[in-house]
């Protein structure tokens, strides 16, 4: 019998960087939502583990997500020894910033059952993203706390382009770890201008459209505004699977704006870093969920 999956993207709302641990990874504290932009699998048993890839939108060149060892849902599937064939339909940009890979591996890990610890193994957003709703991240991403709901419609503006998580890493050390003294911060923002100069060329660009200056969101390439498309002045093309799209140009550079909105809590799930319950958040107060 076939297990049918939806896996929402991670939409970064804050981002501190801290210093490197002896592990390698940064600490971090994130603060994110997820999102009504999401993939969708299918899983079944099979023989020989296997991922095939399809998509319905036309931000994403399905020849471009990978199909073997570095495909993170397949890796779920070998770390919970269950042989599993993937269909995959695919709608989270790649290289974004919006934990698509994680997204999938964290779904195939609820759905199989995994313990919620080893989520980490398969990188730093997977345990984020087994939390669904509006939560924080802190030591590397493991220690995830659920807080109260948070209503938003946003619109994500994704290049054509990519950025690797890893340089703009290594990006932010090389500058000295420049902080970001905003309201909702992202430290990362001026490293991953660094890596990629379209990006900041973008994101000036976009500002003088609509007078209103997009963010990072998180380490990859995609910007975004709080804000809804009637917000922003945007008419939609197309509304798909939860979000509404438009094909754009800002300055020459090609993009597509998508807009989604904020999951509130879903399903409870357990810290991540030990057996202890996931905390919540609500009207200032915590407790276990």
């Amino acid at each position: 019998m076939s297990l049918r999956l939806r896996a929402p993207a991670k939409l970064t709302r804050s981002l501190r960087v801290g210093g490197v641990r002896p592990d390698g990874y940064h600490d971090v504290t994130i603060e994110a939502v997820h999102l009504s932009l999401a993939d969708d699998l299918v899983l079944d048993r099979a023989d020989t583990p296997s991922v095939t890839v399809t998509t319905d939108v036309d931000w994403i060149d399905a020849r471009a997500v990978p199909i073997g060892a570095d495909n993170l849902a397949l890796r779920a599937t070998l770390l919970t020894g269950t042989p599993t064939s993937i269909h995959l339909t695919k709608r989270i940009p790649l290289s974004g910033g919006l934990g698509g890979g994680s997204a999938d591996a964290a779904a195939v890990l609820r759905a199989l059952g995994a313990p919620p610890q080893r989520a980490v193994e398969l990188g730093s957003d997977v345990p984020l993203c087994l939390a669904l709703g509006h939560v924080r991240a802190t030591g590397r991403g493991e220690a995830v706390t659920l807080l109260a709901d948070l209503a938003a419609t946003v619109t994500l503006i994704v290049p054509t382009f990519g950025i690797s998580t890893v340089d703009v890493y290594r990006t932010w050390d090389a500058l000295g770890g420049p902080h970001d003294d905003r309201e909702d911060p992202n430290d990362l923002e001026p490293a991953a201008f660094t890596v990629e100069p379209r990006l900041a060329e973008l994101a000036a660009a976009a500002s003088r459209r609509v007078g209103e200056r997009p963010r990072l969101a998180g380490a990859g390439s995609t910007l975004v505004w709080w804000a809804s498309f009637d917000e922003l002045g945007f008419v939609a093309q197309l509304e798909r699977a939860g979000v509404r799209a438009r094909a754009e140009r800002f300055d020459g550079l090609p993009v597509w704006l998508i807009e989604a909105t904020s999951l509130p809590r879903q399903d409870p799930i357990f810290d991540t870093s030990t057996r202890s319950p996931v905390t919540q958040t609500r009207h200032g107060g915590t407790r276990a969920v």
